[in-house]
């Protein structure tokens, strides 16, 4: 039978083919959907198109297209076309490039439909077709447009007929301008890279563009370049090859890590690379596997595996290094580096340490007491000041009272605030009122579940501050 295509608009003959149904154009070979001319209904499509026309050798305007192609009876389409947006783009006399958008507006009057600015997106939760300025580009005439203009080596028509994918123009024109590299890194072939480059990255952050040969404007080993231009590899592949430059890790080695990475399906390399400081790469993989094959399945309190897979040997044995190297262990010791048991060796040190700093801290904890606790007693009325006697006090005033102090003890120990207690008289040992001090004042007076003080317990507060707290000799911070 005979069908109308409406891509190469040409009629076709064809066969087997049902309403809705996918198949091919026999003409021009693109993908369409069959549509029965009885049952079809109404079609209707859009786009946005642009085209360029320079405006003198420093300018040219983008003219941004709205195109309607409408199918009723027939077979012939009505079109509709309308411009949306206009976009000079220029480059002053200091060489930046300069931007001035207009958009068609009813709202500015007989004298012209052009308002400054760029459309306003009106709507919140689909977009704007009329504000869109991403459109295909007309290419036909762009060696000619772009003769004698900045822009006359820009690849911009090799740019957009490598895909043919709407783009938008300016930014594009922008960044060839600010960076005639990419321009080079475009005939190279590396089409993905530039594109990160021009819309999604910052070129300055990722390129060299004060020197000459291609992997130095990389920053890249040379023979990264055939495999990242190979790949077409984005920006992302460019700065992880950039890492392991910076790093003075070749590309072979490079191959290596990334291979073991597959094999056991780590998905960062970052703990690899921390650890290679230390470890050759043979002696890191050979201890991981050997490791994780005495770990792996092993269940803490919970019933959880704790070294579920590869990567957590590597993040537990990257930590258990940097314990060792902060408690100044000896780094050259084969004894220190591969202990036997990654988890024992872990915990030991890690539990060692926070012994040493609670001893620490309750250190200093007894010290700011010993300074106050002579300067700030005071009883009267039944109700006395009382001093804690260890951070457990704290801690243990928190739970009774059901309040957030017991987190103020590494506060307290670092002269951050004093924390005092307000006691019945005879009754030292039940909790009644937590005083927080800090900078000489009383910052907060609290009860069970935070609850504000008595009448009582503010006239005691008032009195012991005026005749013993405004007197006393405090450290600095508190």
């Amino acid at each position: 039978m005979k069908g109308y295509c409406s891509a190469c608009r040409h009629e076709v003959q064809v066969s087997g083919s049902k309403h809705n149904s996918e198949g091919l154009c026999p003409r021009c070979r693109k993908t369409v959907i069959f549509k029965s001319r009885g049952k079809r209904g109404y079609l209707s499509d859009r786009c946005t198109a642009q085209f360029l026309q320079r405006i003198s050798g420093d300018e040219l305007v983008i003219r941004v297209m709205k195109v309607y192609c409408n199918y009723h009876k027939e077979e012939v389409p009505e079109l509709s076309v309308y411009e949306s947006t206009r976009i000079f783009v220029r480059r002053d006399a200091q060489g930046k490039f300069l931007t001035d958008p207009y958009h068609h507006s009813f709202e500015c009057g007989d004298l012209t439909p052009w308002k400054e600015g760029y459309c306003p997106v009106m709507y919140i939760y689909q977009p704007n077709f009329n504000a869109e300025v991403c459109g295909h580009l007309y290419h036909r005439n762009l060696d000619e447009v772009l003769q004698g203009t900045p822009w006359q080596y820009s690849q911009l028509k090799q740019f957009y007929l490598f895909d043919k994918e709407p783009m938008a123009t300016a930014p594009y024109l922008k960044a060839l301008l600010e960076y005639p590299k990419l321009e080079m890194l475009f005939k190279m072939g590396f089409y993905k890279l530039t594109c990160d480059l021009v819309y999604r990255d910052y070129p300055e952050h990722l390129l060299d563009c004060a020197k000459k040969k291609p992997f130095d404007i990389l920053k890249v080993w040379p023979e990264d370049v055939a495999t990242l231009r190979d790949s077409n590899g984005s920006a992302a592949d460019l700065r992880s090859m950039q890492k392991y430059r910076e790093k003075g890790i070749r590309p072979e080695v490079r191959t290596e890590i990334f291979d073991w990475m597959e094999k056991h399906k780590i998905q960062d390399d970052h703990d690899i690379l921390r650890l290679m400081k230390r470890l050759t790469l043979q002696k890191l993989f050979g201890y991981a596997e050997k490791q994780f094959a005495l770990l792996h399945g092993q269940k803490t309190g919970n019933g959880l595996k704790r070294y579920e897979s590869m990567g957590r040997i590597l993040a537990e044995y990257r930590d258990y290094l940097r314990m060792c190297e902060e408690q100044q262990y000896d780094m050259e010791s084969t004894f220190v580096l591969f202990p036997r048991n990654l988890q024992q060796a872990h915990d030991r040190i890690s539990d060692y340490i926070k012994a040493k700093l609670d001893a620490e801290q309750k250190r200093k904890f007894l010290a700011v007491y010993r300074q106050i606790s002579k300067t700030l007693c005071f009883e009267k009325d039944g109700l006395v000041i009382a001093f804690p006697r260890s951070p457990k006090d704290i801690v243990a005033e928190g739970n009774a009272l059901r309040h957030c102090v017991g987190g103020y003890v590494s506060r307290v120990a670092n002269g951050n605030c004093i924390i005092l207690f307000l006691r019945h008289a005879g009754k030292e040992k039940e909790s009644f009122y937590t005083i927080e001090v800090c900078d000489g004042e009383v910052a907060q007076v609290r009860g069970l579940q935070n609850c504000e003080p008595t009448p009582e317990v503010k006239h005691f507060i008032t009195v012991w501050k005026q005749n013993v707290l405004q007197r006393a000799e405090l450290p600095a911070a508190a």
